[in-house]
């Protein structure tokens, strides 16, 4: 934590507060310095840290909330205190004569989901130290008051339920002359909560049952602020900021088509705010997709846009689970994009194969030898009756 002074003397009396960074164990440490020139006599002393909630805007249509109808630029407030807590610092049934310099330590409980400090366009949420001290003298008070600046901290590690995968699948029928058949979009998430500076792998099914052809498809990891007024009427305003999108140009007709990207954040993303007390300020992540059409007009249809409900997402200071996003996406690339080359056969019928069977059978060794013989009596043959030519021919030019 760190420590914003507000600087405020009375009657020469000096005080500061002094909060330890680090919260363990749920316990949030510091002391108080309080120094006089003269002694002082405390009837009792306390100091008291409040977390509160405000947020301001003007409302940007007409509302009607029975009996009263509010016209736009009105002007609406939201506060919450949605914690407290105080812890004595001296004195009580016995007055403490303090002289000088002297530091009194304190403990309070903190629990775990307290969101940090925070500013948005519209509201804030900050913490408040108070230092109150009764003098026994003319039963004067002094007050000292000082801002702390929280740094938010969620541990995901304790929250082992976002091990669970997220899935949305989504179905869009066209019932027109053109563009007959539906669309199936599917969305999944491996996890359901990171930490600040991860990747989010996502991975989209899209499968195409209709004439339409979609050239691009968007994906979004939003942040949404959600502030809610009290005074003088109960309303809700959305703020949403993209802190990741990643658009890829298409080229999608009938069949089904796989897309996979990382939805990357910074290392500063503010966790998400989830605290039981506060509903005045909220912060959430969703994760949404949007299959866009490649056509201008689609006559009654009009555009052939495509939009997933955001699937929510936790986004924490320290992980559930250490993960190396690049070897993620080269395994996810080998699965979906590279394609076996081998080619399978079926097996052919019996009939068939002895139709298009054309190789000869092997023969056996003795085969070969009958063979092997029959060919040497065959050329023993060829030879005499070579001979017995050659010798008729002799004698007959020896009688002519």
């Amino acid at each position: 934590m760190d420590e914003k002074n507000i600087s405020k003397t009375h009657d020469d009396i000096q005080c500061k507060i002094k909060i330890k960074r680090r919260i363990v164990n749920n316990q949030l440490k510091g002391k108080v310095t309080i120094g006089s020139p003269t002694p002082l006599n405390i009837d009792r002393a306390y100091i008291e840290i409040t977390g509160i909630a405000n947020c301001s805007w003007k409302l940007d249509s007409m509302c009607f909330k029975f009996p009263r109808i509010y016209p736009e630029n009105t002007p609406v407030k939201g506060f919450q205190q949605f914690y407290y807590t105080r812890h004595s610092l001296c004195g009580g049934d016995i007055a403490h004569r303090h002289k000088g310099t002297e530091s009194y330590p304190f403990v309070a409980y903190w629990p775990s989901r307290l969101p940090g400090t925070w500013y948005g366009d519209h509201g804030s949420i900050e913490y408040l130290a108070k230092v109150t001290l009764h003098l026994a003298k003319n039963a004067d008070i002094f007050n000292y008051s000082q801002f702390v600046a929280v740094i938010p901290r969620r541990h995901l590690s304790t929250e082992k339920h976002l091990l669970f995968e997220g899935r949305i699948d989504v179905t869009r029928s066209f019932q027109t002359y053109r563009a007959e058949g539906y669309v199936t979009v599917s969305v999944w998430l491996p996890i359901s909560g990171i930490a600040a500076g991860q990747g989010l792998p996502v991975l989209c099914s899209i499968t195409n049952c209709s004439r339409l052809h979609f050239g691009s498809i968007l994906f979004m990891l939003t942040r949404t602020d959600i502030y809610r007024s009290d005074t003088p009427v109960a309303t809700v305003k959305k703020v949403r900021t993209d802190i990741c999108r990643v658009a890829r140009m298409v080229n999608i007709h009938k069949g089904q088509h796989d897309f996979y990207v990382v939805m990357q954040t910074d290392a500063d993303t503010y966790p998400t705010n989830q605290f039981h007390r506060l509903l005045c300020i909220q912060t959430i992540y969703e994760v949404w997709v949007s299959v866009q059409g490649s056509f201008r007009r689609y006559r009654c249809v009009g555009y052939p846009n495509i939009d997933t409900p955001g699937i929510p997402i936790i986004i924490g200071t320290k992980p559930i689970k250490e993960y190396n996003i690049y070897e993620i996406s080269s395994q996810v690339f080998r699965k979906v994009y590279d394609f076996d080359g081998r080619i399978y056969m079926d097996e052919l019928p019996e009939d068939f194969r002895q139709i298009i069977h054309t190789t000869d059978e092997e023969l056996s060794k003795e085969a070969v030898l009958n063979l092997e013989r029959q060919l040497l009596v065959n050329e023993q043959l060829l030879n005499t009756l070579g001979k017995v030519s050659t010798q008729k021919v002799a004698s007959a030019e020896i009688i002519a």
